[in-house]
């Protein structure tokens, strides 16, 4: 490793944590003894919590002492029950006699920690929600008004901060970030005017709005669209109803602010929550905005008008700290919060050596070496080895079809595929060509006629396996959503043994001309003056049909610090496993069918005997082969393991079958990569009066957790660098230091461009990449619904 110039970096320290102190109080929780699973009592046990912080409107945390678990709250508080409803079972909750106790901030115990770092939290939270801020969640908080309005567009730019509280090095840090929100300019009821309200309810449930109550602004969940306001009415208390007119005029946040919003007399109710209650609220539409995401369409292209640059991002974070955390108290005391950011020198790991076929090495900090010897052209010169040398692997590679719309004339298909062939042959030697397979996609009225009619069509060939490049139909009445359900189904019904890559015809037609052959007569070639753009198109569609084919482009030329690396990740009903072996030369998927929970979190969680059955498998058949020997297995985890990771590798390294080829001096890990952390860390380096994004490879380690910024120089990265979130869960002789290394040098192993940057390291793309072509709903039998629905 080695190291860069001084760093800054978006965390902004507390210079007076001797002067803060906090006086909680122990509350014992008694939970229903019927509870065993341990998820259900965690469950039950923040439902718990939750009530306690309603009741006494204040931080609340978890607490251990001699091995018993406590609620903490802040002292000399009373509660208002002891008992708290966990539906339909009752958990007790009292005041733990002699339990008051003082945390000083100068001299926490590691114990302490979480307690102190959770009150503390809270405080600033409470100040920012009166600093003529929204807060959207616990973290998110922005401006009053729209920062601005893009022209020929329906929507509202709200700019603000994403704000962490972070104990490194026993200080505490506020972490910001710059966040951006999206809302519609209409409010509600004039976006739903004179439209079907039943398809307004089907379209909107479940979406967010930003609520613009008087002088509060915060988002709601759409529940529906109920009658006018002066007519719809609600029960106020047991013993009174009201319009909803009369209650927002007369006595809610609206009646005693000087809000500049018209109310409408006659617009339609809004039936919402609020976003952590289940409860249904009534409101007015015209108070309400949609709030946009960037899957949708309109919103899509500002992310790049968000998108800023090192020296400008940390201008604005540091205006927010200035203008909004200079006057936040704590128990009394003014938090002394520094206006500079956190500055340090952060180490760099340096470029690893690559091998492509043949044992040729590319070694880009090498000037001698036979590919380049400019730095700048890491990103280009690492796929000049992949032309130069071939592909590394070269085993055999099944039947590959090009499927072509009849629309287009075989003679196109023929075109197509000799150009394909051409270049595919290029890097791959034993790639026996195309085979041309012409499908009817006239007069089709739905995706799923479409879907019956290939169907048909490879049954009569008898196409049963291997890999195709499928061209979409492209006609006027094709939809998005016709072309989005055919690919998907494709792909759902047919994987494994037939795998699909999609590409436009639009795309193909566009690139391609008819010209006359002196030889051939009327034939299609590429149009020179697209020439460049084409060939960049192919290469990457190319790429991606090697991926499918299970071809690996190149490796590392040095194993990894740990030997085994095992992707783990879940989508929708599908989990999948990506094992990466020493240097990268043996990477192997698999998958498995699971069954899909409720809940954000539940749709992740992988069952413990699944992960087993499934890591047993693969390592016993393939450490004699692949990792005679290996040093250490470590468990990648895309966003966030539950534990279950830990049983199941524990119970296979236990068993005889994987047992036996596991030396005595072994490392074993879970990790979790989380492209999104809880803290929004971002850094820069000092280039002149300016400042420029990090090298690749910097990284900051606190105790087990590491930030990897592994898309700065050589790649040209717009915006400012982001890191991935590398947490050690558990593990035996594990250095977390190591792990971020290997992550980063498998995140140099960019198989679907290599000339780009990858922010994921293989064998989590991989899983993406692979998984998602099947790990969703759209089958068959749901075409069929739909085109039924629709006629």
């Amino acid at each position: 490793m080695s190291t860069t110039n001084s760093n800054i970096l978006n965390l902004f320290k507390l210079q007076n944590l001797r002067e803060l102190s906090f006086v909680y109080q122990l509350v014992k929780v008694e939970l229903p003894r019927s509870l065993k699973a341990p998820s259900l009592k965690q469950t039950h046990w923040n439902a718990v919590l939750f009530e306690l912080a309603s009741q006494t409107k204040g931080p609340v945390g978890t607490v251990y002492e001699a091995g018993v678990k406590y609620a903490a709250i802040k002292a000399y508080t009373p509660l208002i029950t002891n008992r708290i409803l966990l539906a339909p079972q009752l958990a007790t909750v009292s005041l733990v006699s002699g339990g008051v106790r003082q945390i000083n901030y100068a001299a926490l115990a590691p114990e302490e920690v979480d307690l102190a770092q959770q009150f503390l939290y809270f405080y600033i939270r409470e100040q920012l929600s009166a600093k003529s801020l929204w807060k959207y969640n616990n973290s998110e908080f922005f401006v009053q008004q729209p920062t601005y309005r893009p022209r020929n567009r329906n929507i509202e730019v709200y700019e603000g901060f994403n704000f962490k509280l972070k104990y490194i090095n026993k200080e505490f840090y506020i972490g910001l970030d710059l966040a951006h929100r999206y809302t519609d300019r209409q409010f509600l009821h004039e976006r739903i005017f004179g439209q079907d309200i039943q398809k307004i309810n089907n379209e909107l449930r479940g979406k967010r709005l930003l609520y613009f109550n008087g002088n509060s602004v915060y988002p709601v969940e759409f529940k529906g669209i109920g009658k006018a306001i002066n007519v719809q009415r609600f029960r106020k208390n047991p013993e009174q109803e009201v319009t909803v007119y009369d209650y927002i005029r007369t006595e809610g946040l609206y009646a005693s602010s000087q809000s500049s919003i018209s109310l409408i007399e006659n617009c339609p109710t809004l039936l919402h929550t609020y976003t952590n209650r289940s409860d249904i609220k009534s409101g007015a539409t015209c108070f309400a905005k949609l709030v946009k995401t960037l899957k949708d369409e309109d919103a899509r292209p500002l992310q790049r008008e968000t998108i800023y640059g090192p020296q400008q991002r940390f201008e604005r974070i540091q205006s927010y700290v200035r203008d909004y955390f200079q006057t936040i108290t704590f128990n009394g005391v003014t938090l002394s919060v520094n206006q500079q950011p956190l500055e340090l020198v952060l180490p760099v790991f340096k470029l690893p050596t690559f091998k492509y076929k043949n044992d040729t090495i590319f070694d880009p900090l090498n000037h001698d070496s036979m590919l380049t010897n400019n730095l700048r052209d890491f990103g280009k010169v690492r796929k000049q080895g992949i032309y130069q040398n071939g592909i590394l692997t070269q085993n055999y590679f099944g039947p590959n079809y090009l499927f072509m719309p009849e629309s287009l004339g075989y003679q196109f298909a023929k075109s197509v595929k000799y150009n394909l062939d051409k270049n595919i042959r290029a890097i791959a030697k034993n790639f026996e060509g195309l085979i041309i397979v012409m499908y009817d996609e006239s007069d089709v009225a739905s995706a799923y006629k479409q879907f019956k009619s290939f169907k048909n069509l490879l049954n009569r060939r008898q196409i049963d396996e291997g890999a195709g490049l499928f061209i979409l139909p492209d006609h006027k009445h094709n939809s998005d959503r016709f072309l989005k359900d055919l690919h998907d189904c494709l792909k759902k019904e047919y994987y494994p043994n037939l795998r699909f890559q999609f590409a436009s015809a639009n795309r193909f037609i566009r690139f391609f001309q008819k010209v006359n052959h002196p030889k051939f007569g009327w034939v299609y070639d590429v149009n020179k003056t697209l020439f460049q753009e084409y060939k960049s198109y192919l290469s990457n569609l190319l790429f991606e049909l090697l991926i499918i084919n299970y071809k690996w482009l190149y490796a590392l030329q040095h194993p990894l610090n740990y030997d085994i690396y095992v992707g783990i990740d879940a989508h929708d009903y599908y989990a999948g496993f990506c094992f990466f072996y020493r240097n990268g030369e043996q990477i192997v998927f698999d998958y498995k069918r699971i069954s899909k929970g409720t809940g954000t979190f539940r749709n992740e969680k992988i069952n413990a005997e699944l992960i087993a059955d499934v890591l047993e498998e693969n390592l016993k058949e393939h450490i004699p082969l692949y990792a005679p020997k290996p040093n250490g297995i470590i468990l990648l985890r895309d966003g966030i393991s539950f534990g279950e990771e830990e049983i199941a590798l524990r119970e296979v390294l236990a068993r005889y079958s994987v047992k036996q080829f596991i030396p005595e001096q072994f490392s074993w890990g879970v990790v979790d990569v989380k492209k999104q952390s809880s803290l929004t860390l971002r850094t820069a380096v000092h280039s002149g009066a300016k400042l420029e994004n990090p090298v690749a490879g910097t990284y900051f380690l606190n105790e087990s957790e590491g930030y990897l910024f592994n898309t700065g120089y050589p790649f040209k990265t717009p915006g400012s660098s982001k890191p991935l979130s590398i947490v050690l869960t558990a593990g035996e002789n594990i250095e977390i230091e190591k792990v971020c290394q290997d992550i980063y040098y498998q995140s140099l192993l960019a198989f679907s461009a290599p000339e780009q940057p990858s922010s994921l390291p293989v064998p989590i793309k991989l899983i993406d990449t692979l998984i998602r072509s099947f790990a969703h709903r759209t089958d068959e039998s749901k075409l069929e619904k739909l085109a039924t629905s629709e006629a």
